[in-house]
């Protein structure tokens, strides 16, 4: 989940948005790493059909993921960001840490069919917002 001016700098997202428009170079440990990044909003908008269906019927839910079901490496993410911030930033590798999850997409099916749910927020739209947030955070 990403999508806050507030989240953790040291969050793969917001650490690359960050250090993008600061013109500042984006380490990417582990490239091919693979994540499936879902907006805030999505998440919400997931919990809180969650807590109404919850409301409505007294059946506890299945465990739901709100994930998007899409894939994106790190190395990916970063020349994202850079492109949409039209930052000069340098991406510099590095060899996956030996703790971090090397790839996790997940499965959108079961918040489609209990819920109704999908995820609204591309991940280019959700990085060009989290970009402005960011610059207008700064601005002030």
């Amino acid at each position: 989940m990403y999508g806050s001016p507030h989240d953790h700098c040291d969050r793969v997202v917001p650490g690359f948005v960050r250090a993008a428009t600061q013109g500042a170079p984006l380490r990417v440990d582990g490239a091919e790493h693979m994540f499936d990044f879902t907006h805030i909003d999505d998440v919400a908008r997931g919990l809180m059909a969650l807590v109404n269906r919850l409301d409505r019927d007294a059946e506890p839910s299945p465990p739901i993921h709100f994930v998007s079901g899409i894939g994106t490496t790190l190395g990916e993410l970063a020349e994202l960001v850079i492109a949409l911030a039209g930052a000069s930033s340098q991406i510099t590798e590095a060899p996956p840490r030996d703790y971090d999850v090397a790839r996790f997409r997940g499965d959108p099916a079961r918040a489609a069919a209990l819920l109704g749910w999908r995820t609204r927020t591309t991940l280019r739209q959700g990085l060009s917002q989290l970009i402005s947030d960011l610059r207008e955070e700064a601005a002030q």
